[in-house]
C-alpha cells in the first residue's frame, strides 16, 4: 500500500513540521496515523516530501521530513 498524500500550501523547509488544519485532522483523526508511519506531503505544484510521524496529537501530527522531490508537469500537457 502506498503512503497517504496530504496537501499543504508550501512544503516545509526544515526537517520538523506540524501537519494541522483540515489535513492534520484527517491524518490524525480519520486515518489514525501513528508514530513511525510514513506519509507524503504535496504542494500541488509538483513538489513532494516524504515524512515520518514523530508524535500524534488531537487533530495534528508532528513529522520529520526524510526526503524531498519534484515532478515536472508532463510535456506535452495532457489536459
Amino acid at each position: 500500500m502506498s503512503a497517504p498524500l496530504f496537501l499543504v500550501s508550501a512544503l516545509p523547509q526544515r526537517e520538523a513540521f506540524t501537519l494541522d488544519g483540515p489535513e492534520g485532522h484527517h491524518a490524525a483523526t480519520v486515518q489514525r496515523l501513528r508514530v513511525g508511519e510514513e506519509l507524503l506531503l504535496g504542494d500541488g505544484q509538483g513538489g513532494t516530501a516524504t515524512a515520518v510521524v514523530t508524535a500524534a496529537g488531537r487533530g495534528t501530527l508532528d513529522l520529520r521530513i526524510i526526503s524531498r522531490g519534484y515532478a515536472a508537469a508532463p510535456d506535452p500537457a495532457w489536459w
